[in-house]
């Protein structure tokens, strides 16, 4: 069964004001934007405009590594429990290898 609409709703605010947070810390502080020709905004309105349709943790916790990983800079990562980017115990290595 599917939770309610409002529990959903709910749900689909709180990531959308975690992934913000992320978004904006790495906005603040990383020091290579002036080196790398990365449009961080452009970033945020494509990876954000999937965050609602993220109806698992796992779908959520890799919209944001994905985020993170086009940064292409090793010294960025985001450690996400296994438990929690996973799905029926199995890793996915994109999105589209997560059903929905």
């Amino acid at each position: 069964a599917r939770a309610p609409w409002s529990t959903r709703a709910t749900a689909a605010h709180e990531r959308l004001e975690v992934f913000d947070f992320y978004w904006q810390q790495i906005a603040d502080d990383y020091p290579l934007f002036g080196q790398r020709p990365i449009d961080w905004n452009e970033l945020r309105r494509r990876y954000r405009a999937a965050v609602p349709a993220a109806r698992a943790p796992h779908q959520f916790y890799h919209l944001l590594t994905g985020m993170l990983s086009e940064l292409n800079d090793l010294h960025v990562s985001l450690w996400v429990p296994p438990e929690r980017f996973a799905q029926d115990g199995l890793d996915a290595t994109s999105l589209l290898d997560v059903p929905g």
